[in-house]
Order: structure tokens, then C-alpha cells, then sequence
């Protein structure tokens, strides 16, 4: 699995040219490692046999599969308890782009693609070697003053190469103070987003829960298409919430059971000739669904209606159930 991704640490880039593809980890015991993505297909998760181990806990064993697509990666849900949020969004299956954000359980990752070319690359320091070969010229020491020049000359070399040793670890010292700023950036990115993410979490519970209380007082009254609406609207803000879902079905049975019931009820007492009875079950049916007469049942409701009318002699439409 190693050889499917390089894994450097603090921002590195790699040392070939041409396009790259990393992964860079924000949060979580990774954070920092930037991941290049090295074959065609990998398997991030928190198991022991994938390509991009998380180290968290709530992302699961195979938790998302990375597949290069022409240009970049497709990333896709393996059918995780948590699943993928990119850019703030929960996908199955997203391509991803240039600076996309993604969430895997607790753990952001950002993606990136880089192209480096040869001028990109670190190249070899070679004047320091050159410059010594220079010096090492074969004079004979007698004259004094040829020695003197060459000791002059060694010194001068020797205080130059001294101020770029000097200027070489200002350059990395000033790297080490860069390199922290850009992991405090990250990390405070990455709390940001979190904090965000928790609001936002918080708020969508609080309109599910409001929705979820209404549905169930118009349930209890047996309003049960007021009931289904409430149910609904949960649903719009969270469509994988689990409490909406359940009642919405409880509602829904509640519902059918009860249209079911009056239309037996209605059926045994027009065969017991008990007419104003059955006229009151089939009314019941109206009622429950007095809002959608395109319903089969209420059809079927008004048609047994009108047929009773017919029997005592009634003119259609006589009966009004609402």
C-alpha cells in the first residue's frame, strides 16, 4: 500500500517534475503529512490495509476511494457510517478540484493539484566546489609576496563562504518561522471550520426537533396529513435524519390503517342495510382526505356516496360530508 502514496511531512513538495496530486492533512494525529496520491485507485480509512490511514475514530476501515478520472480524482463514499463532506457538502460521489476541502469523519483534508516544472526544482549547488578548485593553484612558495596574495586570497574566500553559511541559516531559520505560521494558519483553519460545522449542526437539530414536535401534535390529533407535512419539512433539513423518518412512516401506516377500517366498517353496514351508518364511514374517508380528492380512496369514498344517495332516493350531491 506504501508504494501507492508518498508521504511527506510539513508541506514538502516532491522532488520530480510534472502534475501531483495530494491530499494535505488539517486536522487530527495526521495532521501536517501531505499525502501525493501515486496510482490510480486508493482506499482511505482507519484500517490496516488501506492506501491513507485517518487515525480517526469515527471515519470507518474503508472509508472513502480515491479513483483518478482524466485530470484528477474522484473521490466516493464505500457506504461509511459518517460519510463525505466536501465543501461543506455530504456527497456519495463528488470530482474533486483545486483546493477542495474534505471531511472524513473528524479528520479536513485539503486537496491540491501541482504542477512543478525542472526550474522548480531544488537544483545542485555546485559554486562552492568550483570556487575552491579555483584556489587550488600550484605556485612556488618562495616568493613572499606571490604567499602573501595567496593567503589573502584563501582568507577573502574563507569570510564569503562564511557570510553564505550565515546567510543559509538565516534562509532556513526564517523557513522554520514560516513553516510554523503556516501550520498555525492550518490549525486554526481547521477550528474554524469545526466551529463552524458545530453551529451549523447545532442549528439544523434545534428547526428538525421544532418540526418533529409539531408533527407530533397533529398526530396525537389525528391531523394526520398535518403530521406528514411537519415529518417533511424535518426531512428538507436534514434528509438522512433517522426520528423524522421513523414517525413520518408511523404517520403514514396510521393514516392508511384508519381509511382501511372505515372503509371496512362502511362496507359491513351497507350489507346490514344500516344506510346512515355507512354514509358516515364513507364521510370519515372524505374527511381524512378532504384535501386530496385526487385520491383514489376519496374517489372511491364519493362514488359509494353518491350509489347511497341513489338508494333512498335522494338527488346527487344531497350528502355533504364537510
Amino acid at each position: 500500500m506504501a508504494s501507492n502514496v508518498l508521504v511527506l511531512k510539513d508541506f514538502k513538495a516532491p522532488q520530480t517534475s510534472g502534475k501531483h496530486f495530494r491530499l494535505l492533512c488539517l486536522t487530527g494525529a495526521n495532521k501536517g503529512n501531505s499525502y501525493y496520491l501515486q496510482n490510480n485507485r486508493l482506499i482511505v480509512g482507519r484500517g490496516d490495509k488501506v492506501d491513507i490511514q485517518t487515525g480517526d475514530t469515527k471515519t470507518s476501515r474503508e472509508h472513502a476511494e480515491l479513483t483518478k478520472v482524466k485530470d484528477t480524482y474522484v473521490i466516493t463514499d464505500l457506504g461509511s457510517q459518517n460519510g463525505i463532506i466536501v465543501n461543506d457538502q455530504k456527497h456519495k460521489k463528488v470530482t474533486l478540484a483545486e483546493g477542495d476541502k474534505i471531511i472524513l469523519g473528524q479528520t479536513v483534508y485539503k486537496f491540491n493539484i501541482i504542477i512543478l516544472d525542472e526550474a522548480d526544482l531544488p537544483a545542485k549547488d555546485s559554486t562552492r566546489d568550483a570556487k575552491f578548485k579555483k584556489t587550488q593553484i600550484s605556485l612556488p612558495v618562495k616568493n613572499n609576496t606571490k604567499l602573501y596574495v595567496i593567503v589573502l586570497t584563501v582568507m577573502a574566500l574563507f569570510y564569503l563562504f562564511s557570510g553564505d553559511d550565515q546567510d543559509s541559516r538565516s534562509v532556513n531559520q526564517q523557513g522554520a518561522k514560516d513553516k510554523t505560521k503556516m501550520n498555525e494558519v492550518a490549525d486554526d483553519y481547521a477550528q474554524a471550520i469545526d466551529k463552524k460545522k458545530n453551529m451549523e449542526d447545532k442549528e439544523v437539530e434545534d428547526k428538525v426537533n421544532l418540526f418533529i414536535q409539531k408533527g407530533l401534535r397533529e398526530f396525537r390529533e389525528g391531523n394526520y396529513f398535518r403530521a406528514i407535512e411537519e415529518f417533511n419539512n424535518a426531512l428538507r433539513e436534514s434528509p438522512n435524519h433517522g426520528r423524522a423518518s421513523f414517525y413520518l412512516n408511523r404517520t403514514k401506516q396510521a393514516l392508511d390503517r384508519e381509511i382501511e377500517g372505515h372503509e371496512l366498517k362502511g362496507r359491513q353496514e351497507w350489507d346490514a342495510l344500516k344506510i346512515d351508518s355507512a354514509i358516515s364511514s364513507y364521510c370519515a374517508i372524505e374527511r381524512l382526505l378532504q384535501n386530496y380528492p385526487e385520491d383514489e380512496r376519496f374517489k372511491e369514498a364519493d362514488e359509494n356516496i353518491r350509489r347511497l344517495e341513489e338508494k333512498l332516493a335522494m338527488e346527487k350531491g344531497a350528502i355533504k360530508c364537510f
